[in-house]
């Protein structure tokens, strides 16, 4: 999960759920403040692989196949493990992952209310991670938008992301026969991470994360 202040540099306090002789670990965001004011709640249920975050009037809560994925998702930047999520609250939402063998995230199907909206992973990083991605939305009411092409470039080493959504190949329905798919304008977005693989920015948003929890196996 997210953070970092502008310009406040806290100390991270970190709580540490019996390491002392487990060798694979993952220090996680426990205690979350962003740079908008908003301040978000986390906490990991080791023996539900769940982990919670709550803030701003909704909780969601990500589904781990097991403690390990939740650990490995840590071991690299972007990498995503949970199988599934559950927003509550003044937004409702429900998303699942769709796996191959190795890991991989092969769909993602995002829905709320009436709304879908399917990705489609195309290609992959050595590390599994999606690089390439087609995206399809459909509102339940007629507006639909398809092709739509999110790319991913990764750099390890300054431990950031740069997200592109292209809007080239879009083709729209209903509403959407225009903006916001069809000719709208490409975004791009940078994620930056610190040393555990945590977000602490999104854009324009910085977050600060005022303390860790640790688990291990």
């Amino acid at each position: 999960m997210p953070i970092i202040m502008q310009v406040v540099r806290p100390v991270t306090v970190l709580t540490m759920a019996h390491c002392a002789q487990k060798t694979d670990c993952r220090k996680f965001a426990e205690q979350i403040v962003a740079s908008n004011g908003a301040r978000i709640d986390c906490n990991f249920n080791e023996k539900k692989a769940e982990y919670r975050c709550s803030g701003g009037g909704v909780s969601t809560v990500y589904a781990y196949r097991s403690l390990g994925d939740f650990i490995d998702e840590s071991h690299v930047i972007g990498r995503r493990r949970w199988a599934g999520s559950q927003v509550t609250g003044a937004v409702t939402e429900q998303t699942i992952n769709g796996f191959a063998d190795d890991k991989s995230i092969v769909s993602t199907v995002r829905t709320s209310g009436a709304s879908v909206i399917s990705y489609t992973s195309l290609e992959w990083d050595s590390y599994q991670r999606s690089i390439r991605i087609s995206v399809n939305y459909d509102s339940g009411t007629g507006n639909t938008c398809s092709g739509r092409i999110e790319t991913a470039q990764i750099d390890d080493a300054a431990r950031a992301i740069t997200v592109t959504i292209s809007y080239a190949a879009s083709t729209g329905t209903g509403t959407y026969a225009g903006s916001p798919c069809a000719g709208t304008t490409d975004t791009t977005t940078v994620y930056r991470f610190d040393e555990d693989a945590e977000v602490i920015a999104a854009g324009s948003t910085n977050y600060s994360i005022l303390r860790k929890g640790e688990v291990c196996q």
